[in-house]
């Protein structure tokens, strides 16, 4: 009976699930255990499948977020200035925008656009990106069900800068509202470099994606990066927080449910499992 049940499901998630489950093998060269799922990449794909809690919509939109994060940290203090959100590609008009800026898209992953003076700004390439991301729906593509139907909107927000650069960010893997797993992500969108650290800033050697390894020091806010990772994971199986910290002052960045998609290919293996042990998921979501 259950084995109908779960395949009558999966015959509703038709071709999402089927694409999902295909790239999971062609990762990781085997078939996925969503029956009974182990590992973290196995657990984020069962989330992806069978996961309608409505709070992941709110965590994937990055406008609402903000009044989750207001609501839970006290105030707009930790989130990054909003400077214009446009719902219509034909109302960006980069004339009216300061010299650094970035431009997102409010309902996908990776939908970025790094502007600084000396970043060529043509208005009709930057109308063609926005168009581009409004015209689709990013949940539908990726099966990732948070961000099915949420609200489209192009978000510009100040660019933050640490010293002259683009800041650290801190990708907090959070189990039960408890920082288990540090990833920080140097260098993006020059030369990125990813290290992995525990809860006391110490070392781990894991790898993702056999990038350069960081080894920088501890940040003088990591304890308010980690207070604020705990309080907006807090009621939750598992969120990733994803913070920055610029001038001594932490921003908050996104709340992940779906890392990768669930297709992170840890070095060494055997992380997936550990995390995957971390991760307390609920049997059944309501």
């Amino acid at each position: 009976m259950a084995g109908d049940a779960l395949r009558s499901r999966l015959r509703a998630l038709r071709p999402a699930a089927i694409a999902s489950i295909q790239t999971y093998r062609q990762v990781f060269g085997r078939w996925p255990n969503i029956v009974r799922p182990k590992t973290f990449n196995e657990k984020v794909l069962y989330r992806k499948l069978f996961d309608r809690r409505p709070i992941l919509k709110v965590w994937s939109d990055k406008v609402a977020v903000r009044a989750f994060v207001r609501e839970r940290l006290g105030g707009d203090e930790h989130l990054i200035p909003v400077i214009a959100t446009y719902s219509d590609a034909a109302m960006l008009d980069p004339a009216g925008l300061p010299d650094r800026f970035v431009m997102k898209a409010s309902h996908g992953s990776a939908w970025v656009k790094v502007f600084r003076p000396d970043t060529p700004r043509d208005p009709e390439a930057m109308r063609a990106a926005a168009r581009s991301w409004l015209a689709t729906d990013f949940g539908v593509r990726t099966g990732e069900w948070g961000y099915r139907g949420i609200p489209r909107n192009i978000v510009v927000e100040t660019l933050l800068e640490d010293r002259g650069a683009l800041p650290n960010d801190y990708k907090f893997y959070c189990f039960d509202g408890k920082p288990r797993l540090l990833i920080v992500a140097n260098g993006r969108f020059t030369d990125l470099r990813a290290g992995s650290f525990d809860m006391d800033f110490r070392p781990l050697g894991l790898r993702q994606w056999q990038l350069p390894l960081y080894q920088g020091e501890r940040p003088a806010s990591f304890g308010r990066m980690a207070e604020i990772a705990s309080i907006l994971s807090a009621g939750t199986d598992f969120v990733r927080v994803d913070l920055y910290e610029a001038n001594g002052k932490v921003f908050f960045g996104e709340l992940t449910s779906y890392p990768m998609g669930g297709t992170i290919p840890f070095d060494p293996p055997e992380w997936d499992a550990e995390l995957g042990r971390m991760w307390k998921q609920p049997r059944r979501y309501r």
